[in-house]
């Protein structure tokens, strides 16, 4: 049994009447929003440096959309990077010393919904594995506060939506905690 497959027979519960097409799409929609929200969803590509070039188009895997870049490393171009509609600008231009060897950037990402795919195929493994109460609650949220429908129930909706946004707050601040154990690896102790 699929992973997805869990998560919806598990809303089939929670939501009396509702549809596996609806379920879906709000399936969808959650995951969007949960990957742009939490910049959970992250993998790393490689872009080829050429000489006096400052914007670098950047091409996702496949059926993904970038969020944003989360970093970016090379071994001896050093350069501030702006990420906006799919283009990175990068700040000195690169020489021709710098073209040896390719940037390597870590894009955050999220699944391209004009992609008609299966619902196990938007987004990895692990997402399902590791954030299914998540992305079980943030279903339910979306489905419940929708008007006039037998599921429909607003107070269980803004319970489920509390859950999630704190949820996802907590997988975000995880994040940028991992990515800060490399940066300032002590702390001051709290004791003192």
């Amino acid at each position: 049994m699929a992973l997805s497959d869990l998560l919806l027979d598990n809303l089939r519960l929670s939501l009396p009447g509702a549809t596996d097409g609806i379920l879906q799409l709000e399936i969808k929609n959650m995951l969007e929003e949960f990957c742009r929200e939490t910049l959970a969803w992250r993998e790393t590509i490689e872009v080829e440096l050429e000489p006096d070039e400052d914007e670098y188009t950047l091409t996702p895997p496949s059926g993904t959309i970038v969020v944003d870049v989360t970093d970016s490393y090379h071994p001896s171009y050093s350069a501030s990077s702006v990420f906006t509609y799919g283009v990175l600008v990068l700040n000195p231009v690169p020489s021709l010393n710098d073209i040896a060897d390719p940037l390597t950037v870590e894009l955050a990402l999220k699944p391209d919904l004009s992609i008609n795919q299966n619902l196990e195929d938007y987004v990895p493994d692990w997402m399902w594995q590791n954030y299914s109460d998540t992305l079980k609650n943030g279903t339910l949220y979306r489905m419940m506060q929708h008007v006039a429908k037998p599921w429909s129930n607003p107070q269980m909706a803004a319970y489920y939506r509390r859950l999630f946004f704190s949820e996802t707050v907590l997988v975000r601040r995880r994040i940028r905690d991992e990515r800060q154990a490399d940066v300032y690896p002590w702390r001051y102790p709290r004791w003192a």
